[in-house]
């Protein structure tokens, strides 16, 4: 069973040291800067440009990749910090550590990931010990990496067969390498496991998210190294992995919308029902017509934007049903305002012939939305207002336009 990971202890050991002030005058400033690497790292480097530091380091790597596979995630932490150690200034090995992180992040396993964390942390602190001409690069190459670590780990669906390599590293061949690019065929692999999987399409898609982040970063590692002999093949190799990609996500992405499209379609059956109910209401039954009109408008409003995601993806069903969508909540909201103006005309007649006192009638037809009125009932309520407003005293019209500049508000 794997291990747990101790977070504790690792903060304990790799906590930052607390230098009095008083030492800070006593010690130089090449001392610092080492205690410095020393806080960060964990260790202070034994060498940095030797070959031989950086063949330890690669097998100190490689011993954390397979304590990982053990599930000894406190040892794969000692060996990768160790990697750093050796070769504080090679670049080979700032690379393959930042992969080793990157896939880690990657894994479902949230020890996994806690510990891709901890080796991520404490791996910025080689930028500065890099050769000079490599500093620009593994600092892009760091920040295009830090939203792993910001985000919980994606979820992969599938692994890879036996005999086809993992995605262990992102590090690019050597120029004298004649391996060619085996990150890029495991992608593809994953590409066809991803097309030929059974999995829901939501799994599918967080695959193919998965996917798409190792392609960039496997172009942007490749844009990094100025040195590589370039091939014919490579940069048309990934474009059409990514073309791949792109055309399994349109599949993945109108299978998706095969939900969204029955919730959007259950909702316009609804809606149009609701529309010719609305044609004739008796004057108890309003509210609570429109009432329903506004819900169905809000529901309305969230199956657009719903729908928009997927026309966006260029999905043909989503284009053609969004505007259907549109045209649906256009016609719910004359409806609603049908309903409202009715009402409204109602209660303009029925405040005129009510026996209240004159200066009560216009508070209660203040309380009318008037921005809402269509142009006959606004005609209407204006020559009633009028009549009733010329009765009143000056001291009552006063208080009329008070009513009718607070509207709702003037109780």
């Amino acid at each position: 069973m794997p291990r747990s990971f101790d977070s504790k202890r690792t903060r304990m050991r790799f906590g930052r040291i607390k230098i009095e002030g008083d030492i800070f005058m006593k010690i130089g400033f090449a001392t610092v800067a080492w205690l410095m690497v020393f806080t960060v790292v964990g260790c202070v480097p034994s060498n940095l440009n030797g070959s031989g530091s950086s063949r330890e380091a690669s097998e100190a790597l490689r011993l954390a990749k397979e304590n990982v596979r053990n599930g000894y995630y406190d040892v794969a932490l000692d060996y990768a910090l160790a990697s750093i150690r050796l070769d504080t200034s090679g670049f080979e090995t700032y690379s393959n550590v930042l992969a080793f992180c990157n896939d880690l992040a990657l894994s479902q396993d949230n020890v996994a990931f806690e510990v891709a964390s901890a080796i991520h942390a404490r791996l910025e602190a080689m930028i500065p010990f890099l050769s000079v001409n490599k500093i620009a690069g593994a600092r892009k190459s760091y920040e295009l990496s830090r939203p792993t670590f910001e985000l919980p780990a994606i979820v992969r669906v599938g692994s890879p067969s036996e005999d086809v390599q993992p995605i262990e590293t992102l590090a690019l061949p050597s120029s004298n390498s004649d391996t060619g690019l085996p990150q890029l065929q495991t992608l593809k692999h994953h590409v066809s496991q991803i097309a030929e999987s059974d999995a829901p399409a939501e799994t599918k898609a967080l695959a193919l998210d998965n996917v798409r982040y190792r392609l960039t970063m496997l172009e942007a590692e490749l844009c990094l190294r100025s040195k590589l002999e370039e091939s014919a093949t490579i940069w048309s190799d990934l474009a059409t992995t990514g073309t791949q990609i792109n055309e399994l996500e349109s599949l993945v992405m109108s299978e998706l919308y095969k939900t969204v499209q029955a919730d959007f379609l259950n909702w316009k059956s609804s809606a149009d029902d609701l529309v010719k109910r609305s044609e004739n209401v008796d004057n108890d039954s309003v509210l609570k017509v429109s009432a329903e009109l506004k819900q169905t408008i809000e529901l309305g409003e969230q199956r657009h934007r719903d729908i928009f995601t997927y026309a966006n993806a260029s999905i043909a069903s989503a284009k053609s049903d969004l505007s259907l969508c549109a045209h649906s909540i256009e016609r719910l909201q004359r409806a609603r305002e049908w309903l409202y103006n009715q009402q409204a005309l109602r209660r303009v007649v029925a405040i005129v012939g009510s026996q209240y006192a004159t200066i009560e009638k216009l508070r209660d037809m203040a309380k009318i939305d008037e921005p809402r009125l269509m142009p006959y009932v606004a005609k209407r309520f204006e020559e009633e207002w009028n009549k009733l407003f010329e009765e009143c005293s000056e001291d009552q019209k006063i208080l009329a336009v008070r009513y009718r500049v607070f509207g709702k508000f003037s109780d």
